[in-house]
């Protein structure tokens, strides 16, 4: 699937947004090798566990629909 992270190829449930909502690499740097759930700008949970992440951002943030990522577990570079 191009445009489609391949972590979320399987996960119907989630719709990917543009990423001008991304938090920034700094922020995310910390975060390496592990799903980060967002949501303006700003990490609402974090984890090894989609589903986990997923629930616990769903919970912090009511009413709001999370964007879920996967944090490369290494620096990389976009040539």
């Amino acid at each position: 699937m191009l445009g489609v992270d391949r972590h979320m190829q399987n996960k119907p449930h989630v719709r990917q947004r543009p990423h001008s909502d991304t938090p920034p690499a700094k922020v995310l740097g910390k975060y390496r090798g592990q799903w980060v759930a967002y949501y303006n700008r700003r990490v609402v949970a974090n984890g090894d566990n989609f589903g986990k992440v997923l629930d616990e951002a769903r919970t912090l943030i009511p009413g709001k629909e999370p964007t879920l990522m996967k944090v490369p577990s290494s620096e990389f570079y976009v040539l």
